[in-house]
């Protein structure tokens, strides 16, 4: 390789490692794409193949912002665009969203949950150990019931976030819900081993007296219909 080549080949090298495209570099070199792509081959370098735009953040802007969104610190692309500060451009939340879909995070329906404090989620997890090695016979005994409230007007306000397939629902995952919250329609039932249960249509805010008498009327009939009794079952 004479030494003007080797200077050729060096400059190609450079440009590479800065990322130049391939138009760029033939006319700074005054090469062919031939021998750009022989020296890319060669040096297992890459370079981009065509002109395009730079990607706005870098890798470590990149890094943080996904970190944010799992963490649950930014509560969606455009609260993470926020967070990403670039002096003299404005970041666009859809650069923010592909960038989440490049680290494999999607868009997610959040579950709706009660909130719960530490005390009754350790609760919950004590009656989780506690009964994990119950049967099936076991299960058949418990009644399950739940109450769910339905919107009059406008949506249930549904809300998403940011997660990996695989990865564990943190507590920003979840929407948090009211127990007896006010207004809409609110409707009872419970569902057993052998079928669903009567539905009830609690027409003013959940109090102890109303379920009180939901208990006594729609649990206690749909007992009733399939038979069962009040002592072997677990509400």
């Amino acid at each position: 390789m004479t030494a003007k080549n080797a200077d050729k080949h060096a400059q190609i090298e450079n440009m590479f490692n800065h990322s130049i495209p391939w138009d760029v570099i033939q006319k700074k070199v005054g090469c062919g794409r031939s021998t750009i792509r022989r020296i890319s081959r060669e040096t297992k370098l890459q370079s981009k193949n065509s002109a395009g735009r730079r990607r706005l953040l870098t890798h470590r802007e990149e890094t943080k912002a996904a970190r944010d969104i799992r963490l649950g610190l930014s509560k969606s692309a455009a609260d993470a665009s926020f967070g990403v500060k670039k002096p003299d451009q404005m970041v666009n939340p859809k650069t923010i969203a592909r960038t989440f879909k490049r680290k494999g995070l999607k868009s997610t329906k959040k579950k709706t949950v009660l909130p719960l404090n530490n005390g009754k989620q350790k609760a919950r997890y004590d009656w989780a150990k506690a009964h994990k090695d119950w049967s099936e016979t076991d299960w058949e005994r418990v009644v399950f019931s739940d109450e769910t409230k339905i919107q009059k007007r406008g949506s249930n306000g549904l809300e998403y976030a940011w997660k990996e397939d695989n990865a564990p629902y943190r507590d920003h995952h979840y929407k948090k819900k009211r127990a007896y919250g006010g207004g809409g329609i609110m409707l009872w039932s419970c569902i057993t081993i052998y079928g669903e249960g009567y539905m009830s249509w609690l027409q003013s805010n959940v109090n102890g007296e109303l379920y009180t008498s939901v208990l006594e009327e729609e649990y206690k009939e749909t007992l009733k219909y399939y038979g069962l009794q009040s002592s072997d079952m677990i509400f």
